[in-house]
């Protein structure tokens, strides 16, 4: 079974601010963009 959530992704003076709202507790900060999609992708997968 397969879902199709949304990723909110916002840069600020301390990096990168992830979070996706359909999933409570779904959140990441990272400084570099790639850890960040990296992190968003295993946490996506885990729900």
């Amino acid at each position: 079974m397969s879902y199709k959530v949304s990723i909110v992704i916002e840069r600020d003076e301390h990096g990168y601010f992830a979070y996706c709202p359909e999933l409570d507790g779904c959140h990441s900060r990272e400084i570099v963009w790639t850890r960040l999609s990296r992190t968003c992708g295993k946490q996506s997968r885990s729900m």
